[in-house]
């Protein structure tokens, strides 16, 4: 039995529905949620459920994260711009190339169980 509480379609005192009061909440704080770590999570997660999501609906912002993670932990400290950047550029080269013969390897398994 629903309480009459329960109703979504309420407006509070400020005009906001439930819909609408999460929505807000939502906004002022999906930065703080959707940060670096839970980006890369998702696109790197082993779980074929969330891989099959993953295929369909990652965005540049995920890709640009699991970047920022290299940056921040393989990196060295104290090294010259240029030689940074040429790490960089390696590291990042290898990351994607990995990850797409991972998601190959994904979908050509999840076709042989079907």
């Amino acid at each position: 039995v629903l309480d009459p509480g329960d109703n979504i379609d309420v407006v509070d005192s400020e005009g906001h529905t439930l819909t609408g009061r999460i929505m807000l909440a939502w906004k002022a704080s999906c930065a703080d949620l959707l940060h670096d770590f839970a980006r890369a999570a998702f696109l790197f997660s082993p779980n074929p459920t969330v891989q099959e999501y993953v295929i369909n609906n990652h965005v540049q912002a995920d890709k640009d994260a699991a970047e920022r993670l290299i940056a921040k932990w393989l990196l060295p400290e104290g090294t010259l711009e240029t030689e940074r950047s040429r790490l960089m550029a390696s590291l990042v080269t290898t990351l994607w190339k990995e990850w797409g013969e991972f998601l190959t390897n994904f979908i050509l398994f999840a076709l042989v169980l079907k």
